[in-house]
């Protein structure tokens, strides 16, 4: 079985695939079409007379013919094309063969109002057989950019190479970051491994991903990841990849291939659905300062290599070899499936499935906690033990996979458990609609629903829409409105944030007549790939602060700053905030009673006279938190919030804090204040007569406890609670 091989552009995706192919046989043509007249190990130079492929210029008759001459003469049995432009040309050649699209990660990260790429990849996407993505979140993407063809997972392969060959008793660590990495997302991570345990030790490099493998290596058909000996400094001896590109996954094939001692992964989505996947050990991948922790960790084993001898370690976690991908891409090629079928969340099932529903779309952010919540559910709801279909209220993905869904049912498929959540404002009625009518049909064949409110403050009559007018408002609750009677009833269990929240939400329900009886509180969790571990931490030492999250609106603090203002000696207070917020703080601060007298005249009290002012003690980061690490000393997680929503919320910066192993200072008048004192995680002081000398009193008994801490990250983990979810659905069906 040989295939014809089409690339557009060049990396260590196409340099894998063309040494694999290399491995495989020799014979096979390859093309790419900025090079028309290269020709790679067998494959004849193009005729001066064929078109230029790297244009949409049409081929003509003659340029056909050459192709297909070529093809009958090699016996080619499929073509594989790299990229939207490489399936495009090779479809136009009208070889009538499968043709195997492969999407390289970030392909599809454009909006719809870039009308021509969005044309570009629909062409691509009618033309396949099949098109091949490296995880499910690029899957999703394809399916919202309305690709009709089937989506399978490309395998992760490589060859043998041992390219690391640093001595491990001089550790120097190449950082690989995408080719568009900035210069401030290059300095952040280096001030992450020199704030690490081993940044005083150590030495690094930066590499940009796209320079593992050139035009120049493509051409001259050199193979990857062979040319990793020559394009990391001599001097590496472990691996940290950081960020997303389309040859991430390549790069992370070779090293578990060949090194898979000699690597971290930032976990963004892609790459952490890649070491689940393919039970990649979870201390080699992390986020923000869990990831340079691990690293710490991996570099201070002083574990040797494992592959000294050039060949691959027998602990590479399924990564296939040249010609096992070959193998695979002829059997899923030979396969007849339906245009709506996706590998892994969309295929034809005797037995049970689940189905997950969220209102926007899974984002690789770090930088809010509806993202972060979003994402952590989307990967924590599914089981293992059966398929789960992925839905959001994105158009195109909900039509095809609800279409799937009800297909599935037809091959036999039994819906077992649903979990949905809602947003911070309502859905368009239409998406309403649609969702409610698949819920009553699988509620009609046995499915139990789970759904999340995750705010209501919309229907409140105290809410601020300071942007909107009065019918706008009104426009929103009638949406509202419409959301909840239509899914409340379809649900077995609600679930809210705390359970003061859904005492809030069902007194605000009950204003319009809508009731339900079955409440449970569902906090937000704990990410273990964000998780510090105790190795790198401080006990000692006076108390220090630390805020994390908005400032003003919903996010007011009068009663901390107070507090900050009447304290008699300086603290170390840090904030990690916005830059839009950083004023408000800062004048803030400066108008608290203090007035810090060595800063500020007793008479400027106005805002324009003071702003910019920053007491001693106190700094701010505009970075994304999950890059702090409380290594040098005791910290206490501020959320000592004034406003009604706060206090009857379950702030998501309270998990961040405690991933870090930061105990956690509330009101004791706030909702989350039951959960904190409940399990042992911090401290809630009262409100009136608070000072920050209560507040380090408490804080220094809480620390002659012992916490455990991993048992807090376990208990409190993203997969516990969707257990927890699936553990009373379960129950649901045991009762009926």
């Amino acid at each position: 079985m040989i295939p014809m091989v089409f690339v557009s552009e060049t990396g260590a995706l196409e340099g894998s695939l063309v040494t694999a192919v290399r491995e495989y046989c020799k014979s096979a043509p390859v093309f790419h079409i900025r090079y028309p007249s290269e020709g790679f190990f067998e494959t004849p130079p193009t005729p001066a007379w064929v078109e230029p492929m790297g244009t949409k210029t049409p081929l003509t008759r003659l340029s056909r013919s050459f192709f297909k001459a070529l093809a009958e003469n090699r016996q080619v049995s499929h073509v594989i094309a790299v990229g939207t432009q490489a399936i495009i040309r090779a479809s136009s050649i009208g070889l009538d063969l499968p043709l195997i699209g492969i999407v390289p990660r970030g392909s599809v990260d454009f909006s719809r109002r870039r009308k021509q790429l969005q044309l570009d990849f629909q062409v691509a996407s009618e033309s396949c057989d099949l098109l091949l993505f490296d995880s499910f979140h690029e899957m999703d993407k394809a399916t919202s950019h309305n690709s009709q063809a089937p989506h399978f997972l490309l395998p992760l392969f490589s060859a043998s190479s041992n390219f690391l060959t640093g001595s491990i008793k001089s550790p120097h660590v190449s950082i690989v970051v995408p080719d568009d990495c900035n210069e401030e997302r290059r300095n952040e991570l280096a001030k992450g491994l020199k704030d690490s345990r081993i940044g005083s030790t150590v030495q690094y490099s930066i590499v940009e991903s796209g320079s593992l493998y050139s035009e120049t290596d493509f051409t001259s058909a050199r193979g990857f990841p062979g040319t990793l000996r020559y394009r990391f400094p001599k001097a590496t001896t472990h691996v940290l990849i950081a960020g997303n590109s389309r040859n991430h996954a390549a790069l992370v094939a070779a090293l578990e291939f060949n090194h898979p001692d000699r690597y971290v992964l930032d976990a963004t989505i892609s790459n952490r659905e890649l070491a689940v996947r393919y039970g990649i050990d979870p201390a080699k991948y992390g986020q923000g300062a869990a990831l340079f922790q691990r690293l710490s960790d991996l570099v201070t084993s002083d574990t040797p290599s494992k592959s000294t001898d050039g060949q691959h370690s027998e602990a590479h976690s399924g990564v296939l070899s040249g010609v096992e991908l070959l193998a695979h891409l002829t059997d899923v090629a030979g396969r007849e499936v339906a245009w709506w079928f996706e590998e892994g969340i969309c295929e034809p099932v005797v037995g049970p499935f689940d189905v997950f529903f969220s209102v926007a779309a899974v984002e690789d952010r770090a930088d809010g906690a509806r993202p972060m919540r979003i994402r952590a559910v989307s990967e924590s709801f599914g089981s293992g033990d059966v398929m789960t279909v992925r839905l959001s209220a994105s158009d195109n993905i909900f039509k095809r996979r609800s279409l799937a869904i009800l297909n599935i049912l037809d091959a036999g498929g039994r819906p077992r458990y649903f979990y949905g959540e809602s947003s911070t404002a309502p859905m368009h009625p239409q998406v309403v609609d649609s969702l409610s009518r698949l819920l009553r049909r699988l509620v009609g064949d046995g499915l139990r629903v789970a759904w999340f409110l995750r705010d209501l403050h919309w229907l409140s009559r105290d809410a601020d829409f300071s942007a909107n007018t009065d019918l706008e408002e009104q426009a929103r609750v009638e949406r509202g409105l419409h959301e909840v009677r239509s899914l409340i009833p379809l649900a077995d269990i609600l679930y809210a944030p705390s359970s003061r929240s859904a005492v809030m939400f069902q007194e605000l329900l009950s204003e319009y007549n809508i009731f339900d009886s079955q409440w449970s509180p569902l906090p937000p969790a704990v990410s273990d790939y964000r998780s510090l571990s105790s190795s790198d931490l401080s006990l000692h030492g006076s108390p220090k602060f630390v805020y994390s999250g908005g400032y003003g609106d919903v996010y007011q603090m009068d009663d901390l700053i107070s507090a900050f203002g009447a304290h008699d000696s300086p603290v170390d207070m840090r904030w990690y905030i916005r830059p839009s917020d950083s004023g408000r703080l800062m004048s803030d601060l400066a108008k608290s009673r203090s007035a810090y007298e060595n800063d500020l005249r007793p008479d400027a009290t106005d805002s324009a006279s003071i702003d910019g002012l920053l007491p001693h003690g106190h700094s701010i980061d505009h970075t994304e938190f999950s890059q702090f690490s409380p290594g040098d000393g005791r910290y206490i997680g501020l959320v000592l919030l004034d406003s009604d929503y706060a206090k009857d919320s379950f702030p998501y910066k309270v998990m961040s804090y405690l991933e870090k192993r930061i105990p956690v200072a509330v009101f004791d008048d706030m909702g989350v204040s039951e959960f904190i004192e409940e399990h042992g995680l911090g401290v809630a002081i009262r409100r009136e007569g608070f000072s920050l000398r209560s507040l380090i009193q408490q804080i220094e008994i809480f620390y002659e406890r012992q916490t455990e801490w991993s048992e807090v990250h376990r208990l409190h983990s993203w997969k516990a609670r969707m257990d927890e979810v699936r553990r009373a659905l379960s129950a649901l069906d045991r009762l009926s």
